[in-house]
């Protein structure tokens, strides 16, 4: 899917890979970060570990991906250090980050990461949570207003878009992962904001994907059986519908090790 190789690309630059990196591919699905990193290391010597919880997604991925520089291993990201023995250079969770149990993964990559390791994780903006008014959303992501609309249709959503609406509150994962980092000696080194456009056909897709449907926030209190529904309703409007592409908005952490002051007391 366009999503996913599109923000692997981004993620891969991000890390600044080197020769002879050991890289953790966390949530490697069906391997799409995991062949972006490989390009990336051009032939040259280096190690890619895939972990994964879904042993359909990692059968995927072991088709499509035949490298003695990859491993995969079907584990929760709770549980990392089952599979992952040695320190690596650098982490990648390319759009799965929210899945997982944010305290025990920061908890498991504190032991797993090298002091001069990084690990860049990927989360949802959510910037179209700022428009006020539901015509705004009209304007601003038609995919999302369509979806809303037949959600509203079915009684799941009164339409409180329709008077201007309350300052939204910071995403509560991304409120996690600033409350957990430091208690695990890490730290923020940055964050990118990462901007892709999507056919509509393909947004729809991707929401399509169990996973990402039962976690998503436009799908909250709705039946997984109505959700297809909803989906098959937005994509019958959009075989006669000319939509723009669909804007998708990432913010992406950089984490790295925290450096511990040193007094100068301490001083040799």
């Amino acid at each position: 899917m366009g999503l996913y190789r599109e923000s692997a690309e981004f993620l891969v630059q991000l890390a600044e890979l080197e020769f002879g990196m050991t890289v953790l591919d966390l949530g490697c699905g069906t391997g799409v970060t995991t062949e972006a990193i490989l390009r990336q290391m051009q032939g040259g010597e280096g190690k890619v570990i895939g972990v994964d919880f879904s042993p359909e997604m990692l059968a995927f991925a072991r088709k499509r991906i035949d490298s003695n520089k990859v491993e995969f291993h079907c584990r929760e990201a709770e549980k990392l250090g089952e599979v992952v023995r040695s320190k690596v250079d650098r982490v990648i969770s390319n759009a799965a980050f929210w899945h997982f149990d944010v305290d025990k993964v920061f908890s498991e990559l504190s032991l797993i990461l090298k002091p001069s390791g990084r690990c860049l994780i990927s989360v949802p903006a959510d910037s179209w949570k700022d428009v006020n008014y539901f015509s705004q959303l009209y304007e601003k992501h038609r995919c999302i207003w369509m979806l809303m609309e037949e959600k509203e249709l079915r009684g799941y959503l009164p339409r409180k878009l329709s008077t201007p609406a309350a300052k939204p509150k910071m995403n509560s994962q991304q409120n996690e992962i600033w409350q957990s980092l430091t208690s695990h000696g890490l730290r923020v080194s940055r964050i990118e904001t990462m901007d892709l456009f999507l056919p509509p056909q393909d947004y729809l897709a991707f929401l399509r994907i169990p996973i990402m449907a039962k976690n998503s926030f436009l799908f909250r209190g709705v039946p997984e059986q109505e959700v297809q529904e909803i989906l098959d309703v937005a994509s019958k409007q959009l075989d006669w519908l000319e939509l723009p592409d669909a804007p998708v908005n990432w913010k992406v952490y950089v984490i790295e090790p925290a450096i511990e002051s040193v007094s100068p007391s301490a001083s040799p």
